[in-house]
């Protein structure tokens, strides 16, 4: 009967632990993340009035920026500067608007100086000019590069040519206004935004400076607006929408052209989004990390990374024989 009992109490024993019941904690919550690439190029600064060339918009890149599914970034992107106006009063114009991208900002380009006013600093500075402040501005730190100095009297009053993201501006001399400085390769693989040289797009070139006698200053690549020469004179060029291009330099008493608006430009290496004008970008991002859906921007596809893409998934293996 004991021994009845004890084995009793043990098969009992063994009943409760396996009754028991196990609570597996829940896994936090995480919001999944995704690398893409994002250039931002603020509006480039307007040309002088007789006559520096307006500095590029500034320029970066950030080739690893770490985004959250359902995070809206805002996205600005500056207006190009103002030419300085037409007339024997030389106005100054006015530098470019600033871009950013989740509030990281790129520096509007600075005016091109007049005969009454010195060049203004900007993410490239503006040139100068001949008969006020010949030196050109500077530019903001890594973002681009100086204005070129104005030449003399005597060399036909050539201006300097404005900064652009990649050089410095030409100095103005000789019978030949300066050069914008050159911009940079847009980096975003199948975007075709940037002005399109030798197979590759360019961003955030200076304004040509302008000039009396003297040859006008082509528009640096990237955009940069040339500049113009006479007595009176013609208006600077334009810089090119979308690119930050600094505006070009004018004749004497003609008005500065206008700087490039800039952009922003979103990849994940597939897709492709481009900001002309201010929003906000909202990207959904599955587990694995992939962007399957944006708002916001215009949506492009880089067609050789899609074709690679396609290419790894497509091809299944063939069926054995019955043997096999």
């Amino acid at each position: 009967m004991k021994k009845l009992l004890a084995l009793s109490k043990k098969i009992l024993a063994f009943t409760t632990i396996l009754s028991l019941t196990f609570l597996i904690a829940p896994q936090p919550a995480y919001a999944a993340t995704a690398t893409v690439k994002v250039v931002t190029v603020a509006g480039g600064g307007g040309g002088g009035n007789f006559n520096g060339g307006g500095g590029a918009g500034g320029y970066k890149y950030n080739a690893a920026f770490t985004a959250t599914g359902g995070t809206g970034y805002v996205v600005t992107v500056g207006a190009g500067g103002n030419g300085s106006a037409s007339g024997g009063t030389y106005p100054a114009g006015t530098v470019g608007g600033n871009s950013a991208f989740n509030y990281a900002t790129s520096t509007g380009g600075g005016y091109g100086a007049t005969q009454n006013n010195a060049a203004a600093v900007g993410g490239s500075g503006g040139g100068g000019a001949t008969t006020g402040t010949t030196a050109g501005a500077a530019g903001t730190g890594s973002e681009g590069f100086a204005g070129g100095n104005a030449g003399t009297a005597g060399e036909g009053y050539p201006g300097g040519g404005g900064g652009g993201s990649g050089a410095v501006g030409v100095n103005g001399g000789a019978s030949q206004a300066g050069a914008g400085g050159v911009g940079t390769v847009n980096p975003i693989a199948g975007s075709v935004i940037g002005q399109l040289d030798a197979g590759s797009y360019w961003l955030a070139g200076g304004g040509g400076g302008g000039g009396l006698t003297a040859t006008f200053g082509a528009g640096g690549k990237g955009g940069g607006g040339a500049g113009e020469t006479g007595n009176p004179g013609a208006s600077g060029n334009n810089g090119t929408a979308n690119t930050g291009g600094g505006g070009g330099g004018a004749g004497n008493t003609a008005a500065g052209g206008n700087g490039g608006t800039g952009v922003v430009i979103i990849s994940d290496g597939y897709s492709i989004w481009t900001f002309t004008s201010s929003g906000t970008w909202t990207p959904t991002i599955d587990a694995n990390g992939i962007i399957t859906s944006a708002t916001g921007g215009t949506l492009t596809t880089n067609t050789g990374a899609m074709l690679v893409k396609v290419a790894i998934v497509a091809g299944g293996g063939g069926g054995g024989n019955f043997a096999g």
